[in-house]
């Protein structure tokens, strides 16, 4: 696998990382770190059910790696649950590029292969480079490096690489402990990753961490990313 090329020689490339503070989002960030990327983390709140534990678990997780956050707010009436929410994933690139404005570099999230979404499928993210396109004129480039890969290949990926996945947040129902009923919830249990409450200061009671029990050796070539068969970007 291949690094995009630098914008001009000497100069580190901008990767702006939609930071949700689950385990895919996380990988990611730790993906675009480990390449030597300028890594600018935004986290959108949008009501989800799940919304302060998440916005803590990004805000660690952007300090571990040492990378600025910026939190986008929206609200809205409707109320949203577990499950699916239509349009999700087009909202955080598009609030995203609000963010963005003018500048340029890549825009890089955490979706991966083998769920039913659209919004996790090469056509959307191809669909929405070329939208993308028409408002940044090449400016901008989604990027999706876990695209090709299966849930488990990603956690091979965070073993292999050290990524802190004590210190994010996957239930979509913002409960704790854990429901251990939402589609997240049941993906972490399919790899043995146990939930313990989080009690380190008062500000962070009611977030969680995952500790992850040992696991064979996942499929695929996770160990070293620069030689992994995985795409860096999907073509417009």
């Amino acid at each position: 696998m291949s690094v995009p090329e630098q914008d001009e020689p000497g100069h580190t490339q901008t990767v702006w990382i939609l930071l949700s503070g689950g385990v895919d989002s996380a990988a990611c960030l730790a993906f675009y770190v480990n390449q030597g990327f300028s890594a600018h983390c935004l986290h959108l709140s949008f009501g989800q059910a799940a919304e302060r534990p998440e916005r803590i678990a990004a805000e660690r997780l952007a300090g571990h790696f040492g990378s600025p956050l910026t939190v986008l707010r929206w609200s809205g009436t409707r109320r949203l649950g577990s499950g699916e929410i239509s349009g999700r994933n087009a909202f955080l690139y598009f609030g995203a590029l609000l963010e963005i404005g003018d500048r340029s570099g890549l825009l890089a999230s955490g979706v991966h292969a083998g769920t039913p979404y659209y919004d996790c499928s090469p056509e959307f993210l191809a669909s929405l480079q070329r939208i993308v396109d028409g408002y940044c004129d090449g400016r901008v480039r989604l990027v999706a490096p876990f695209l090709d890969w299966t849930k488990d290949q990603v956690f091979g990926f965070c073993t292999s690489s050290r990524v802190p996945l004590h210190l994010t947040y996957s239930c979509e129902r913002g409960v704790n402990p854990p429901c251990g009923r939402c589609l997240s919830c049941r993906a972490l249990q399919d790899f043995e990753v146990v939930p313990v409450v989080w009690t380190v200061s008062a500000s962070c009671q009611g977030v969680l961490r995952w500790l992850i029990r040992p696991q064979p050796p996942s499929p695929g070539p996770v160990e070293n990313a620069e030689n992994s068969d995985c795409p860096l970007a999907r073509p417009s």
